[in-house]
């Protein structure tokens, strides 16, 4: 697995363990299915191990977005490096979700 699940502060982490590419991108999207699917109102989803996200990590995010809204679910991203963070700028995610440079700082946000 990918991915690693944890709470903490009352939010749900979802954890990259590597890259998010192809291989691995509709786990991401199943995990954040699944935590919506399970109420979880505050959802973070941390980079930190990530060194880069590709087109298929991206559609994963965004074909959880309707899912996100209906439920009233705030996402998080977390642990971003530059290129994860400016990736996300390029495809518009930084007006929709807020973006954090540290996982700590997600625990903290008031979001």
């Amino acid at each position: 697995m990918s991915f690693t699940l944890t709470s903490q502060n009352g939010r749900r982490i979802i954890s990259a363990k590597e890259d998010i590419v192809f291989s691995n991108a509709s786990q991401m999207a199943e995990l954040l299915s699944q935590q919506v699917a399970a109420g979880h109102k505050l959802i973070i989803l941390d980079f930190t191990k990530a060194s880069l996200i590709d087109s298929a990590g991206i559609c994963g995010i965004v074909g959880e977005l309707a899912k996100l809204k209906e439920n009233k679910v705030t996402l998080i991203l977390a642990g971003c490096n530059s290129t994860i963070h400016k990736v996300f700028q390029l495809v518009g995610l930084d007006r929709l979700f807020t973006i954090v440079r540290t996982l700590e700082e997600a625990l903290e946000d008031p979001a």
